[in-house]
């Protein structure tokens, strides 16, 4: 420790304890000091967290009625009982006519006409699909 530090310390210590005994000799030794702002200050906080819990939980969350890309396309694939295959030709579909949603295969049977670039096979089971979803 160094030299100066030590006689600081003792003197911080010697004021705290004077006032001790001035507190004690004149009564307001249990005298509580006021602690207004501290409440102030906790009311302050805690309408600042309510606020944002509000604002980042339930203002700026998407509306219930606009419902997720993915999940809409994987509940049209499972209420028309489609396998993988079909699912993921399905996709293939899409992402080749570059369409804005996943579900608009479901509502335009020309994006499976004219699919040239996948294989026969591919083909016949386009042909069985859009037959069932659109017959």
């Amino acid at each position: 420790m160094n030299h100066w530090l030590m006689p600081c310390l003792l003197l911080a210590e010697g004021r705290a304890a004077d006032q001790f005994v001035k507190g004690f000799r004149e009564g307001t030794l249990h005298k509580t000091a006021d602690y207004d702002w501290v409440l102030v200050a906790l009311i302050g906080l805690g309408m600042a967290l309510a606020y944002y819990a509000f604002d980042r939980f339930w203002r700026n969350r998407p509306a219930a009625s606009q419902p997720n890309q993915r999940r809409l396309f994987h509940d049209l694939c499972r209420a028309h009982a489609l396998d993988r295959i079909s699912i993921r030709l399905m996709r293939r579909i899409a992402r080749r006519a570059k369409v804005g949603q996943l579900a608009e295969v479901f509502l335009r049977p020309d994006l499976f006409q004219g699919q040239s670039a996948f294989s026969r096979r591919d083909q016949d089971r386009i042909e069985r699909l859009r037959e069932r979803l659109f017959a």
